[in-house]
């Protein structure tokens, strides 16, 4: 398997976003950087630790409660640039799912509500 498939997004030098396969449940998600761009590598690798808390502060505002991104930036005080990324990778990872609703943003435009995944614990469900 190779790095970027490891990763599951990878931006090309066209700047064009590329999806691949990304890392399953309990496997740590790496930062996306362009591969061929220095400057990316670097941000990249400084973004590896506070990635971690980043994503525990939207997962966490989560399970307050569903929210679009917008809202999740306010909750957590990160901006959509952080948000986002963190976002996609808790979806990725099978922990947040897209509530089916949508709410107007500041501007107006209708955002995806986002909300926690239920889980057998939660819901009451055992399996077997």
């Amino acid at each position: 398997m190779s790095d970027a498939s490891q990763q599951g997004l990878l931006f090309g030098c066209d700047g064009k976003v590329v999806y691949l396969p990304g890392p399953g449940p309990g496997r740590e998600a790496e930062p996306p950087v362009a591969r061929e761009r220095p400057t990316s590598v670097v941000a990249g690798r400084r973004i590896r630790m506070p990635a971690k808390t980043y994503r525990a502060q939207v997962h966490d505002s989560l399970r307050a409660g569903p929210k679009t991104d917008e809202e999740i930036c306010r909750a957590t005080g990160l901006r959509g640039s952080t948000v986002r990324p963190r976002r996609l990778e808790l979806l990725r990872e099978g922990l947040i799912e897209d509530s089916g609703t949508v709410r107007p943003t500041q501007s107006g435009r209708e955002a995806i509500v986002w909300r926690c995944r239920e889980t057998a614990e939660e819901t009451g469900c055992r399996s077997s």
